[in-house]
């Protein structure tokens, strides 16, 4: 077999790799907003895995269920929990103040239907924007489904203020 031919079979298996990689493994994406300010700004590049298992406080890209866009929020309560916000503006998670999102003071969202209590289904997960005022988050549209869950940020790219 001639160099180029090994040469061009290379070649074509590397970028079919690549090209697997990018479709089952990884995902790029493009930050646009600020909802998630200051975790993730507008115009971070977002490396995300598609393989995973998520935990409270992973940042998750879903599918906006209003919208249908690609969205990224921090999980904030999972699968069979309850969660609650009280008069104070904490985030209760089992009837206890959920430690990693007390910086933030939380705000039911004007206008959500959203009623608290609330306690989540067993495929169901809590999503909150780390810019609470700017954000549209699960305090707007409820839980949000398991399946909807398409990956979770591994690796952030800032392509803005170094």
């Amino acid at each position: 077999m001639k160099a180029e031919t090994r040469l061009a079979i290379k070649i074509a298996a590397a970028a079919f790799a690549v090209f697997l990689l990018c479709t089952f493994v990884i995902r790029i994406d493009l930050c646009k907003g600020n909802e998630m300010y200051p975790s993730l700004r507008d115009g971070d590049l977002v490396i995300s895995a598609r393989l995973c298992t998520f935990r409270t406080g992973d940042i998750a890209a879903y599918k906006d269920p209003q919208s249908g866009r690609l969205r990224l929020s921090r999980i904030a309560a999972m699968p069979g929990c309850s969660v609650d916000i009280n008069e104070y503006g904490e985030f209760l998670v089992n009837n206890m103040i959920a430690a990693d999102f007390e910086f933030y003071r939380t705000e039911p969202t004007e206008g959500s239907e959203q009623k608290y209590p609330l306690a989540l289904a067993e495929d169901e997960f809590f999503l909150l924007d780390d810019n609470r005022p700017a954000g549209n988050d699960s305090r707007s549209f409820g839980p949000v489904k398991g399946k909807e869950l398409i990956s979770k940020v591994v690796f952030v790219i800032r392509r803005r203020g170094f």
